[in-house]
């Protein structure tokens, strides 16, 4: 069994169709595009390679691939602007300039700075950039340029954030520039699945972005995930729980560094209890340690992991980063049925429907079936079977394109957009499907749940592979 779904960022200068379909194969289920770098054009030939890559794994193993796209949004952050990249050693003299000026003529002395910090910042104010990899000092300030030495060494490169830890309560910026909005726009063109907004501060977030999609009402569907990155969401992080679609633990230097264990792990329970998707970040070169971190994780159910750097460089580090997760996915991950009903809130759904969840995972886990199979046209049924945590694998048949690749950012779960032909039911169509993968094979049981009937079944597989069940 998969312990967890991989979401893989795919930069522009490394899209290829046959590395983008050798992430599909090891495991992506999600391709992760990073807005605050490229242009729309770049994006552009990206997610065309990202689905005839989906298209090409189909003609291989005839399955539809669902897979989903994510936008990341810049969000209110500072950023340099384009630089000669350079190894700055401590003790150097960097200078910071607000000044259009660099925007357009970078040098290799000043660093262009998106936001007009300098009547803020004071003398010997520390300045960390790339997550404090460069940390520098103000030594003094002059119009709009900022003079300062270099405290911790590192490489200098284009459009890398810049962190203020003094200052950072003074600064106002508008969760939503007109790049955030010209993005969003580009996503709804695009018909992608999810929006991650970065640098949340408090749950009035999603509105800002839902007001703006309520102009198009193709754009509704789509799913808005909170990126918690600073001690502003931290604080209202049962808020943001509340109103966003699902939570991302991206931790930055914004965030005390001792409180992120303790955060992470109540984040999650309090997602759970919820029922919010709850993805980690890592690394694509994955350490020991994250390993070990990450097998633990899949002990406490989390959704996904996000590959946050370039997924598909010449080196391919994250396809090995991929090989050794496989690893931990042989980790299965066991709940009570008393556990969950203490940290799943399942008060807000309709109550048959709930019961019809819960009937089928137990029925599954008493009978040892392979797998548990759901015909529905909605994706409410498999999340309510998703959060009763069966010990199998669930295949969910669903019609609704947009819901199948919304549906494949959860574990544990493959969804199939229904594309049988007419003389093969539903029914058969997953079970043959089941039979190619592997997943089950001839003898096997497994649960049938059929949401259009309201009924749960349990049938064998014929070893008469032309036979097929009547239901």
């Amino acid at each position: 069994m998969k312990a967890f779904n991989f979401i893989c960022t795919i930069a522009p200068e490394n899209n290829s169709i046959e590395r983008i379909e050798r992430m599909i194969y090891k495991g992506m289920s999600v391709a992760r595009l990073n807005l605050t770098h490229g242009t729309h054009e770049s994006h552009f030939v990206t997610i065309t390679n990202v689905r005839l890559a989906a298209e090409r794994y189909f003609v291989r193993t005839s399955y539809v691939c669902p897979l989903a796209i994510a936008f990341d949004l810049r969000g209110p952050e500072m950023r340099t602007g384009e630089i000669i990249e350079r190894d700055v050693k401590i003790g150097e003299s960097v200078t910071l300039s607000c000044s259009a000026e660099f925007l357009t003529k970078p040098d290799g002395s000043t660093i262009y700075v998106d936001f007009p910090i300098a009547r803020k910042v004071k003398k010997d104010q520390v300045i960390l950039i790339d997550d404090g990899s460069v940390a520098l000092s103000v030594d003094c300030v002059l119009g709009d340029n900022i003079m300062c030495l270099v405290r911790k060494g590192g490489i200098l490169k284009s459009f890398q954030t810049l962190y203020i830890p003094d200052i950072v309560n003074q600064l106002s910026q508008p969760f939503l520039s007109e790049k955030d909005k010209n993005d969003i726009d580009f996503a709804i063109e695009q018909n992608v699945q999810f929006l991650f907004a970065s640098h949340v501060k408090d749950g009035d977030s999603i509105d800002k972005i839902r007001e703006y999609l309520d102009d198009n009402s193709s754009s509704k569907s789509i799913k808005i995930y909170a990126k918690i990155q600073n001690q502003f969401a931290v604080d209202e992080i049962e808020e943001i729980i509340t109103k966003f679609d699902g939570i991302i633990i991206a931790p930055t230097i914004a965030i005390n560094l001792r409180t992120i264990p303790v955060l992470e792990r109540l984040t999650l329970w309090k997602c759970k209890r919820k029922m919010k998707p709850f993805l980690l970040t890592v690394e694509s070169e994955l350490e020991s340690a994250e390993i070990y971190q990450i097998s633990n994780w899949s002990l406490q159910f989390v959704d996904g992991i996000i590959l946050k750097r370039d997924a598909c460089r010449d080196k391919f580090e994250a396809i090995q980063s991929l090989k050794v997760l496989q690893k931990v996915n042989s980790i299965k991950s066991e709940m009570s049925d008393e556990e969950n009903e203490k940290f799943v809130d399942f008060s807000a759904f309709d109550f048959m429907k709930v019961a019809l969840a819960s009937s089928t995972v137990k029925a599954s886990i008493t009978s040892e079936t392979s797998a548990i199979i759901i015909i529905t046209n909605s994706s409410q049924l498999p999340f309510l079977v998703y959060y009763h945590h069966p010990k199998c694998l669930t295949i969910v048949i669903i019609e609704d394109e947009m819901q199948a690749r919304q549906l494949n950012i959860l574990n544990r779960l493959i969804p199939l957009i229904d594309n049988r032909e007419l003389k093969t039911s539903k029914e058969n169509f997953a079970v043959e499907f089941t039979l190619k993968s592997k997943i089950t094979k001839p003898g096997d049981s497994i649960v049938i749940l059929n949401d259009e009937q309201n009924s749960m079944t349990i049938h064998y597989i014929p070893y008469d592979r032309q036979k097929q069940l009547k239901f």
